[in-house]
């Protein structure tokens, strides 16, 4: 709790971050019965901000911002429509449905209440229970080779999982807090989680945000701002349309022309080939709205598994996430996500550095469907500007 000089009020990130997320983020990682609770996480911390409201409304003051639930709505209809295109001789794959609708709703959700912000502190203990669920997760066997024993265990794709993505944000958060003590530990996180996905997004992220937001000031008109954000956000949404033609043309300028450009992107381009066509081929109708929100995987999974990735025995993602939105929900959902992503993250500074840098991501890797990246990523672009670096007020201070 905090006090000021009238009242006390209760601090509502202080109980979502130590009461809410890092319990259930604990709890992700070691009890497999329980992982599907972790969904809907935002939706816990809806319920517990309004709960606390209605029993102490005088310790806390909530205010909505309704145009995050007027976004979310306007999500949810494109997704009812993606699926009543479906085609009739196709089964549903429901869980998937339910996934993607959680996923993306819940954080518009939680994140609808305009005074809530976080601190500083708040992401180093994040980023700490990220860490000791990575090492909980990895399940690594000490031995006198403790390096190669961490990375090697991610060949199996089964220990990767979020925790690439989740290192990135917290990389870029820390270079732009200037705090590099913790981005050097950040690194090392990055590195031991051994996902080069990450450097992706990372360059691309620092390159927009100090090249055109600060050199430019972009941040201080609104308006230039947006056509920035969508400009950038087409522009990678262009390049995953069309993956085959600029990996070749960057292979051609970089004189490595004998390199196949499926195996420069580890089998992507593959997936990409054999799916596109169908983007294309069913209809303008389907082409604007899509073919089902969530069915994506479950039809790479139904129609190509032979071909590549046979020995999955559910269905996989598709490395795309701009081609899995256009799949799922159409041209129209696509920018209908691009404001999803507008109101989440773009409210503020290191907020458009996770905008940057899952936009960046969305060309190779599976960003949407990981719970946890999207809500670290909207806490990140709610922490307070003024808040201090872990060891500030201190006795002793490291400078660099």
């Amino acid at each position: 709790m905090l006090a000021n000089k009238s009242n006390i009020k209760l601090d509502i990130s202080e109980i979502l971050v130590f009461g809410l997320f890092i319990p259930l983020l604990l709890v992700y990682h070691t009890i497999d019965e329980v992982k599907q609770i972790f969904y809907f996480m935002p939706f816990f911390g809806f319920i517990t901000v309004i709960i606390i409201y209605l029993f102490f409304g005088n310790l806390i003051d909530i205010k909505l911002n309704f145009s995050y639930l007027i976004i979310a709505i306007i999500y949810l209809c494109s997704c009812a429509i993606s699926l009543m295109l479906v085609a009739p001789t196709t089964e549903i794959y429901w869980t998937n449905v339910w996934r993607d609708i959680v996923i993306t709703t819940g954080p518009l959700l939680l994140f609808s209440f305009k005074n809530l912000t976080f601190k500083h502190q708040h992401i180093i203990a994040l980023f700490f229970a990220s860490f000791v669920c990575y090492v909980i997760w990895i399940k690594f066997d000490i031995n006198f080779n403790l390096m190669h024993s961490i990375i090697k265990s991610n060949f199996d794709y089964k220990h990767e999982y979020h925790f690439g993505t989740v290192a990135g944000i917290f990389v870029l958060y820390f270079i732009y807090k200037k705090d590099y003590i913790f981005t050097a530990i950040a690194i090392f996180f990055m590195l031991l989680v051994n996902k080069r996905a990450n450097l992706l997004g990372i360059f691309a992220s620092i390159g927009a945000f100090y090249l055109f937001i600060e050199f430019f000031k972009l941040d201080r008109t609104k308006k230039g701002l947006v056509v920035f954000l969508l400009i950038y956000f087409v522009c990678f949404y262009l390049i995953a349309m069309n993956l085959e033609f600029v990996t070749n043309f960057v292979l051609d300028i970089s004189g490595k022309t004998d390199v196949k450009p499926d195996k420069f992107l580890t089998g992507r381009l593959f997936i990409s080939q054999l799916w596109l066509p169908e983007v294309y081929n069913r209809g303008w109708i389907n082409y604007l709205l899509g073919n089902g929100i969530g069915q994506s995987e479950y039809y790479l999974w139904k129609t190509i598994q032979h071909e590549i990735y046979y020995f999955y025995t559910k269905p996989f993602l598709a490395h795309n996430d701009l081609l899995k939105l256009h799949y799922d929900i159409g041209l129209v959902g696509v920018f209908v996500y691009f404001m999803v992503m507008y109101y989440l993250y773009c409210g503020s500074k290191p907020g458009l550095m996770m905008f940057f840098n899952f936009v960046a991501l969305f060309l190779i890797d599976n960003t949407l469907v990981f719970s946890y990246n999207i809500i670290i990523s909207c806490i990140v672009a709610r922490v307070s500007e003024d808040s201090k670096p872990f060891w500030a007020g201190v006795p002793f201070k490291i400078k660099i």
